[in-house]
Formats: structure tokens, C-alpha cells, sequence
């Protein structure tokens, strides 16, 4: 295990030394434009940007790894990130920062697509799952501590966004000095969608619901604990409480996986989401320490499926294009996560704020019941034996008639 994590830690610890950038920059611009006026639907379409990039940049991730490799393809896309940040930190256009912060999204993609294939490449299909939890936790905390360092006022300013461009090339340091081996280049393989799809069906439902219901709760449930009568610092707290569960349950679900098979815990996972999400929809438990333990179930098992479900469709793909795997799951999640909040949003709107977790609960526990259904499907299957002619007398019969002797 030890072996493992140090074959990985570079490009581990480049990743979160840049994730904390990424995620400082991110609140700063909605701050700065929403303090100069501007209109909350403009405003708005800096994360929406962001994420367009972010799917854009996982088709181009591929190709350029393919072609440069993963210490180069880090390398371009980590100089192209400071370089966007000091030019963010020169304008104060909210147009300009909308198209900086899509050429921002493409490159965080490039970044993701490295870590995922270099950590799933590293990693021996045995422990892979808490191996992949393992990182997914770490690198969960370059978003719970960004906010901490924006809470000081000078990283609220425009220093903030400098200190991000110091992480960015920053973390091109580990990546640099590492002595283990990158994976192996595989130039001109790409991997189509549908492909996946027949490999690791199972993969892609998860990833695709758990995009759509954690991309809509993650944006508006500060807004849902508003709209439940909740003091402003308890609905900010919310996010806060399900991020938190996340970092809890994401390794030891992720070890579990590892002894019990992906799907089941995929499966397991999908449908507890689904079940706590219905409570949280229900007037009579939207209050108290209930719903704050729900939160952090939520948190702990909407927020680990996504690395189980990239963890099983790697195990399929195993020394076989893991870059075209982890590029594809990307788009799949990222897709689903641009459509989350709009569907989150329409249906708040709508229906009030249960709708927001009913919405959760419908993403989730369809995903779920598929990959049960595709479970079943798998044990029928190796259940049953192909056909063999066989005589309808055994062949030693012949010892037992005189007349052969």
C-alpha cells in the first residue's frame, strides 16, 4: 500500500496544490462581479462558463496526453492556469472573466483527466478502490480549505487571485521532481462513448446521476436552507456539513468497493442517497439535527460515487486506454453537472424547495435500480451453461454388456 500511494504522490499533491487555486478563484469572481452591479443572471454565467470549458476540455485532455504525455499535458495546462489568473487579476470585465474562466475550465479538465488516469494507472485493481477514495478525500480538502483562506479579507481582493496563480505554478513542482514513472504513452487510442457504455453501463448511469443530483444540490442548497426558514450562516453551513461527509465516508466506502465488489456498493450508496433525499424533501424533517445528519449521509454517499464508479469502469479497462476512460467519465459527469442546476433551479422554482432533493431522490435511485438490474442481469447469465451434445447413455456402457467382452 505504501509502495502504491508513493508511486502516486506527485501528481497527488500537484493536484491539490492546484484544486486549491482553482477553488479559490471560482468565489472571488462571482464576489467581485456581483459587487460591481452586475446582474445576478449575468453573473451567473461565469460558473456556467466554467463548467462548458470543463466538458470541452475533456475531448481535448485525451488527445493531448495521448500525443505529449501526462507530465507534459500537466505542465501546459498548469502554465496556461497562472497565465489566465494574472490576466483575470488586469481586468475587471465580467465578459472578459466569462471567457477566461471557460479557457479555465478546459484546462482544470486536462489537469483531472492526468490525475484520474495516472492514479487509476498506478494503482493494482485490488486496492484500487480506497486507493481512489484515498485521492478523492485529499483532494476533496483543497475544497473545504479554500473558503478558510478566502474568510481573511486580503484574500478577497485582488491579491487572492495572485495567490491562485502562485498555486497554479506551484504545482508544477511535485509533478516536475517526481522520480516514479508516469504511465505509459499510448499515442492515437481513443475511446468512444459507446464503448464505454458497453463495457461499464453501470459506470456511466452512476456518473451521469450522481452529476445531475449533486450538481443541483451543491449550487442551491444554501438556497433551500433560506427557503426553509434557516438563519443565513446555517444555510451556508449546510454545504459545509455535506462536503464534510464526503471527506468522512468517501475512503471507507471506497475500501468496502474493494471487498465487495464496485457495483454493490455503487448500488448501496445510490439508493441510501436516494432514501435520505426523500426525507430531506419532507416539511417535518427539514429542521433540527435531524436534517443535519441527513446532510451528512447525503454528503457521504452522494459525493463518494462518482471515484467507485471510476474505479469499476478502470478495472475493465485495465492497461487499455485509461486515459480515454477517465477523459469519457469526465464528460459524462460534467455534462450532467452543467444540466443538474438547471433542472434543480426550474423545479425549486416551480414546486418549492423539497423539489430540489425529490429531484435527487429520481436521479438517484433510477441509477440505483439500474445497476441492480444489471447485477441480476450479470449472475443469469453466469448461471447459465452453453449446450453441449452429449449421448443419452454413458460411453461405458459397453462394460457392462457381455457381448463386448
Amino acid at each position: 500500500m505504501f509502495l502504491v500511494i508513493l508511486s502516486i504522490a506527485a501528481i497527488v499533491l500537484s493536484t491539490v496544490v492546484l484544486q486549491l487555486g482553482n477553488n479559490m478563484i471560482a468565489p472571488i469572481l462571482v464576489l467581485r462581479a456581483s459587487a460591481s452591479g452586475e446582474n445576478l443572471g449575468y453573473v451567473g454565467l461565469i460558473p456556467t462558463a466554467y463548467g462548458i470549458g470543463f466538458v470541452f476540455g475533456c475531448f481535448w485532455g485525451q488527445k493531448l496526453i495521448n500525443r505529449v504525455g501526462h507530465i507534459r499535458a500537466f505542465a501546459v495546462a498548469a502554465a496556461l492556469l497562472a497565465t489566465l489568473a494574472i490576466t483575470m487579476h488586469l481586468t475587471s470585465n465580467t465578459a472578459g472573466w466569462i471567457v477566461l474562466r471557460a479557457v479555465m475550465g478546459c484546462a482544470i479538465a486536462i489537469i483531472s483527466t492526468c490525475a484520474d488516469s495516472w492514479v487509476g494507472s498506478g494503482t493494482p485493481a485490488a486496492m484500487r478502490g480506497q486507493v481512489m477514495g484515498l485521492y478523492a478525500t485529499v483532494t476533496k480538502l483543497a475544497h473545504v480549505t479554500a473558503p478558510a483562506l478566502l474568510a481573511a479579507s486580503v484574500f478577497i481582493s485582488d491579491q487572492g487571485i495572485l495567490l491562485a496563480a502562485a498555486l497554479f505554478s506551484l504545482s508544477l513542482v511535485p509533478v516536475a521532481m517526481a522520480t516514479m514513472p508516469a504511465p505509459e504513452l499510448v499515442p492515437g487510442k481513443t475511446l468512444s462513448f459507446r464503448a464505454l457504455f458497453r463495457a461499464v453501463p453501470s459506470s456511466i448511469a452512476a456518473a451521469f446521476a450522481v452529476g445531475l443530483a449533486n450538481g443541483a444540490v451543491l449550487n442551491f442548497l444554501p438556497v433551500y436552507g433560506l427557503n426553509i426558514s434557516l438563519p443565513v450562516s446555517q444555510a451556508v453551513a449546510l454545504l459545509a456539513i455535506a462536503h464534510f461527509g464526503g471527506l468522512t465516508l468517501q475512503w471507507p466506502l471506497g475500501l468496502l468497493s474493494d471487498r465487495v465488489g464496485r457495483r454493490a456498493v455503487i448500488a448501496g450508496g445510490l439508493l441510501v442517497a436516494a432514501s435520505v433525499s426523500v426525507l430531506l424533501s419532507l416539511p417535518l424533517l427539514s429542521s433540527g439535527n435531524l436534517m443535519l445528519m441527513l446532510v451528512f449521509i447525503w454528503g457521504g454517499t452522494a459525493l463518494s460515487i462518482y471515484s467507485i464508479s471510476l474505479s469499476h469502469a478502470i478495472d475493465h479497462f485495465e492497461g487499455d486506454n485509461l486515459v480515454g476512460v477517465c477523459a469519457t467519465m469526465l464528460v459524462i459527469w460534467s455534462t450532467a453537472s452543467v444540466l443538474g442546476p438547471v433542472a434543480g433551479g426550474l423545479l425549486m422554482g416551480a414546486f418549492g424547495p423539497g423539489a430540489l432533493f425529490q429531484f435527487s431522490a429520481a436521479c438517484q435511485a433510477a441509477a440505483g435500480l439500474f445497476v441492480i438490474g444489471r447485477m441480476l442481469n450479470t449472475s443469469r447469465r453466469l448461471r447459465r451453461t452453453k449446450f453441449v451434445n452429449v449421448p443419452i447413455t454413458s460411453g461405458q456402457i459397453h462394460v457392462l454388456d457381455p457381448r463386448s467382452r
